[in-house]
């Protein structure tokens, strides 16, 4: 798994874990690339071994304007079928119950 959200994340955090993403062995920027909303970002995917030589790929789309992650999306192998995405939609902070 190259990056999950898993909600929101001030500025300085998301930063830092863009740094430690791009030190990960094997990420790669693949440009421009449409999440599955059709939201423009820029795209990193990064293949790994899953277990018994089994790899898969992860990819995270990120918006270039607000840097905030956009999709991600998971590939059976690289160059494979998508096997599960998720997009992130709102990333806010509050003091209220949940919706």
């Amino acid at each position: 798994m190259l990056f999950q959200p898993e909600g929101p994340v001030s500025p300085q955090v998301r930063a830092a874990v863009y740094r430690v993403m791009a030190d990960l062995p094997g990420v790669t920027s693949q440009g421009e690339a449409r999440d599955p909303h059709g939201r423009t970002g820029q795209a990193f995917i990064r293949d790994g071994e899953v277990w018994e030589g089994a790899t898969s790929s992860s990819r995270v789309i990120i918006d270039q304007g607000t840097g905030l992650p956009l999709a991600v999306q998971d590939f059976e192998r690289p160059g494979g079928p998508v096997t599960g995405y998720t997009v992130l939609l709102a990333a806010t902070s509050t003091d209220g119950p949940p919706a």
